[in-house]
């Protein structure tokens, strides 16, 4: 009889088993057992992420193995997050110029060096049509970093912080379809492609530094359909944003402007919006929202504004348009639908929240927070355990049962009443993934209330300011078994003991982070330790970070 093996499965088997597969777990996996398995591989669509956590080990696996499938890789995502330079070490091991038909590259936080090595070799990557390049170093980047950038001829898709001005030529002369920016000033939508297709402005759009090189009337981006900008200050009647908006009239499908952090009552007028964007055609559709850290709660002037966009005025009926009007003591808000329609919708747009004991959150709840970080200020009493909670239940409750990552500021000295905060905290929020403690005397009760939650071993992500003995580090291989990332203070007396228990038992750790808790600290034992791990000193941060 015949022994079937399990690399003797059929080729349609092979890609149902893929489908269930990343790609990095694929080329990890199975790249070179074989070469009928290569093959396969390489007749297969291949998008790797290398961003997320991943073993050291795994990561060089990863990076070898792809040069024997670069025609197959179409999505490649790099990024420095829970890793020791492994931007550096991506290249070091690879060509990006050999994946010859990557069609997007994501780069998040590379060094200067790492991205213009990366940036000079990107005109081999003749389908290249995406780019994103997530960090603030962007804006201070070399002239001639940034033209390689714009001139790569297959390029469509950009997003990036920003542009400065000396890109601004090349932008013009780019081809451009897709822009998405954080910030910049106004004189770059006078450099806009012929291409331009959908331009975005996160952040700001801020006013203009110079004097506009051209008149305003000289716009013409004929292909300009989806427009969404964010600006801090002033527009105007005749304005160069105004004038923007005019040019793409005859084939506007999509125009977003939120107006953040104006005082002038002009703008809370929709005889003023609807003369500002009258060009529109009756298919664009429209969005607005003007926002105000400053309230006006005189009930006359609320029902002028209020009229203004009521249906005496056309073009609030032709567009089909309904507004929103949004006051309390905190903001004052306009907007049209569908942005939130209701005040507790707008706060179930918030992801993370910073609450902090000293200041007043009446009137707010948030239902949908995935990360929340309680900051405690003021004076430490007893009872105030109850205080915080109250605090609270009145701001976040219903969003306790899917909390991902839970945050614990403070720089009390009374461990009763942080313990008893944490436990009800802990105990109403069985999904936590991440746990951050900044309190020093707290380790033997939080690993008491984590190990009675329900699903302890969902945490994944742990930060202390504690310091961990070698009685610690067992506890914690037993109470979280999956940890992936782990940050605490290890005594340098103590690293010779501890650091073999975490690097043997803790089996999916991924990133060590060692706090150093003062300036004498012992660094030359480290690198007898740490010999086959790739480890840094973060002197920013006064800790050492050391990649599994």
């Amino acid at each position: 009889s015949t022994v079937t093996t399990i690399e003797q499965l059929s080729i349609e088997l092979w890609r149902d088993i893929f489908d269930y597969l990343m790609s990095c777990e694929i080329i990890a996996g199975f790249s070179g057992l074989n070469s009928r398995l290569n093959r396969l591989i390489n007749s297969i669509p291949l998008f790797i992420d290398l961003s997320s956590n991943i073993f050291l080990t795994t990561y060089k696996n990863v990076c070898q193995s792809s040069l024997c499938h670069t025609g197959s890789i179409l999505s490649l995502n790099l990024a420095e997050k829970h890793k020791v330079g492994a931007i550096d070490l991506f290249l070091s091991l690879t060509d990006i110029k050999q994946f010859i038909n990557l069609q997007k590259l994501v780069i998040v936080k590379a060094d200067h060096d790492n991205l213009s090595a990366i940036v000079f070799k990107l005109r081999h990557l003749k389908h290249l049509c995406t780019l994103k390049i997530d960090d603030d170093l962007f804006r201070n980047i070399e002239k001639d970093v940034i033209k390689k950038i714009l001139t790569v001829k297959s390029l469509r898709r950009l997003d990036l912080s920003t542009i400065s001005k000396k890109g601004y030529a090349y932008l013009k002369k780019s081809s451009i379809e897709q822009l998405t920016l954080k910030e910049c000033d106004r004189n770059l939508i006078y450099y806009l492609p012929q291409s331009i297709k959908s331009l975005t402005v996160i952040k700001e759009l801020s006013l203009l530094l110079t004097k506009p090189p051209y008149s305003p009337t000289t716009f013409s981006y004929p292909n300009l359909t989806h427009l969404k900008l964010t600006v801090h200050h002033f527009i105007n009647h005749n304005d160069d944003i105004n004038y923007l908006i005019i040019s793409i009239s005859h084939y506007a499908e999509y125009v977003s402007i939120q107006l953040l952090f104006t005082g002038n009552l002009l703008y809370y007028s929709g005889d003023f919006w609807a003369e500002y964007l009258s060009s529109l055609p009756f298919t664009c559709k429209i969005e607005i929202m003007v926002d105000t850290p400053v309230s006006d709660t005189n009930e006359t002037h609320l029902n002028y504004i209020k009229q203004t966009f009521q249906v005496s005025n056309q073009f609030w009926i032709q567009h089909n348009l309904s507004v929103e009007f949004h006051y309390n003591k905190h903001t004052s808000r306009i907007y049209t639908l569908p942005y939130p329609k209701t005040k507790n919708e707008d706060y179930d747009l918030v992801r993370t929240l910073e609450i902090r004991t000293n200041e007043n959150y009446s009137d707010r709840h948030f239902r949908k927070l995935k990360v929340l970080i309680f900051s405690l200020f003021g004076s430490c009493l007893p009872s105030m355990s109850g205080e915080w909670l109250s605090l609270l239940n009145k701001t976040v409750a219903s969003s306790l049962p899917r909390l991902k990552k839970f945050v614990l500021e403070n720089s009390f000295n009374d461990k009763i009443e942080i313990e008893i905060f944490l436990t009800e905290v802990l105990n109403r929020a069985p999904n936590l993934e991440a746990l951050m403690i900044r309190h020093r005397d707290i380790f033997e009760k939080l690993m008491d209330v984590v190990s009675q939650m329900s699903h302890p071993r969902r945490i994944v992500r742990l930060e202390l300011w504690t310091n961990l003995t070698l009685e610690r580090a067992g506890e914690l291989v037993r109470t979280l078994p999956k940890l992936q990332l782990l940050a605490c203070e290890i005594d340098e007396n103590d690293l010779q003991r501890v650091l073999p228990v975490v690097f043997e038992q803790m089996k999916h750790l991924v990133l060590l982070k060692i706090i150093v808790s003062h300036v004498s600290y012992d660094y030359s034992i480290i690198g007898t330790l740490l010999d086959d791990k790739r480890w840094t000193i973060d002197e920013r941060n006064d800790s050492i970070l050391v990649w599994m």
